[in-house]
């Protein structure tokens, strides 16, 4: 059986403490979620792995690069 409960709530915290206290529970905790990575964390590993083949200096740069490739 699986109980699933919202730790910012006060009650629950209290009735999950109580739980605990009694020998005939066995409480464990589920392993965190992995946190989302932002776009400059994808970006990093994008340059780290050697995924990124072009780099332009500023946003005008590769504007002009794109229109100078058409």
């Amino acid at each position: 059986m699986t109980i699933s409960y919202d730790g910012r709530n006060k009650a629950a915290r209290s009735i999950v403490e109580i739980l605990r206290s009694l020998d005939f529970f066995s409480i464990t905790e589920a392993p965190a979620k992995p946190k989302r990575k932002s776009g400059i964390e994808l970006a990093y590993e994008d340059v780290a792995a050697g995924r990124v083949t072009e780099w332009h200096g500023s946003t005008q740069d590769m504007i002009n690069a794109i229109l100078a490739e058409g």
